[in-house]
Parts: C-alpha cells; sequence; structure tokens
C-alpha cells in the first residue's frame, strides 16, 4: 500500500530524473511542501529516504540538494556498471537455463519492436521505451545467482537514467532502423551461444557508446555542473 511519504518520494525522485529539480538545486523543505500541498515531515521523510538513491545530497547538515551531474561522475557509473554487469552476465551465461534464454528472446523482441516503431518525443514514449530497455536489461543478467550484485547494479542502473534520459527525450534517439536494439542484439546472440568473452566484450562496448553519446549532449548543453 503506497503511503504519502512513497508518494512524495517517487515524485520528487521523478522531478531530479527529469531534470525538472535541476542538478545542485537547493531543496527547500517548506518550498516543496507548499508545491506538492503536504505537511513538511513527508517532505523531510521523502528526501531523507532519497539520500541512499544518491540523487540528492545534504549540505553541512543544514538541508538537502539536488546531486550534481558530470563528466566524471557519468563516467563512473558506466564504467562500473560494465563491469558489474559483465560479471554478472558471464555468471549467467555459465549458470542460465532454458527460462533464461527465453526470457531474454522475449524480452528482446518487444524492445526491438518498439524502436521500430517509435521515436522518443515525448516523456510517455520514454517511459515505455524504459520499461523494455530494463526488462531486457535484467533478463541478461538475472541468472547470475547473486541478489546482492544485481541490487548493485540497480543502484547504478537508476543513476544512469538521470543521464539517459535527457538525451532520449531531447530527440536524440531518431527511428534509424533499430540502431541501438541491433547493439544489443550482438550481446544477446553472444549470450544465447554461451559464449562469455564475446558477450561481456560486446557490453563494454555498448556502455563506452553510451557514454560517448551522452557526454558529447551534456557538453554541447552545457548541462554539466563541473565548469
Amino acid at each position: 500500500m503506497t503511503t504519502l511519504i512513497d508518494s512524495i518520494y517517487e515524485k520528487i525522485y521523478e522531478e531530479i530524473v527529469a531534470g525538472n529539480l535541476r542538478p545542485g538545486q537547493r531543496l527547500h523543505i517548506a518550498q516543496l511542501a507548499a508545491h506538492y500541498q503536504v505537511g513538511l515531515s513527508p517532505i523531510r521523510e521523502a528526501l531523507s529516504r532519497l539520500l541512499a538513491t544518491e540523487l540528492v545530497t545534504t549540505i553541512s547538515q543544514k538541508g538537502f540538494r539536488v546531486a550534481t551531474v558530470s563528466l566524471a561522475d557519468l563516467n563512473d557509473i558506466y564504467k562500473t556498471r560494465a563491469h558489474i554487469e559483465a560479471l554478472a552476465l558471464r555468471l549467467s551465461i555459465e549458470q542460465g537455463n532454458d527460462q533464461w534464454e527465453a526470457d531474454i528472446v522475449a524480452t528482446y523482441h518487444r524492445l526491438a519492436k518498439f524502436e521500430s516503431e517509435h521515436t522518443i518525443k515525448k516523456i510517455e514514449d520514454y517511459k515505455e521505451w524504459e520499461i523494455r530497455h530494463r526488462a531486457f536489461n535484467l533478463a541478461l543478467i538475472n541468472a547470475c545467482g547473486l541478489t546482492h550484485l544485481l541490487h548493485i547494479q540497480d543502484r547504478l542502473y537508476n543513476l544512469t537514467e538521470r543521464y539517459r534520459r535527457q538525451w532520449l527525450i531531447a530527440g536524440i534517439k531518431k527511428n534509424s532502423g533499430l540502431l541501438y536494439a541491433k547493439e544489443q542484439k550482438k550481446i544477446m546472440d553472444a549470450a544465447l551461444n554461451r559464449d562469455a568473452p564475446l558477450a561481456a566484450k560486446l557490453l563494454h562496448k555498448h556502455f563506452e557508446a553510451a557514454t560517448e553519446v551522452i557526454a558529447s549532449y551534456f557538453i554541447k548543453h552545457d548541462l554539466f555542473n563541473d565548469k
């Protein structure tokens, strides 16, 4: 059952990821309470919970601020994700069964179908793409058998979204023959062929390409905090 604090948490989280609450912006509890028409306590509790996501930071114990974005942070997150997911993928290739293979094929099909029929022009497009993208991402690695590893991957995945969403919503992604899903298909094929070294190599290459295009977009539009 969703509580008021849960609801406020989700709303603030969404505002941060969407960029409506800007990186580095001071989060005034009273202003947020007025905006969401709730008391101060739910806002304070929601912000305290958001600290664990690393999307919100404290200001010398005097308040809260939206975490900054930087080229160093972008590189750090994606490189860490690459190593974490490569390990999870290798383990999944070793341990995955027929159901694991079927889930990969099914989730890839849903992702590729969406990309072949849509461009990402508005938030609804993005959110549907994100659901399908995340499902495929998880299908590849969820046979690793390590719950804590998957928890770490989930946190890192969520941290990349605030970067990824910016350029996707801005129209960087075009309907140009499933370029993104074609790269993911190579990873899928390697995984299904139980070729762990190739799958890990392709995964690293995929993240390097994502980092490059997102960094270029952020630099072009002066979106990083580290001037």
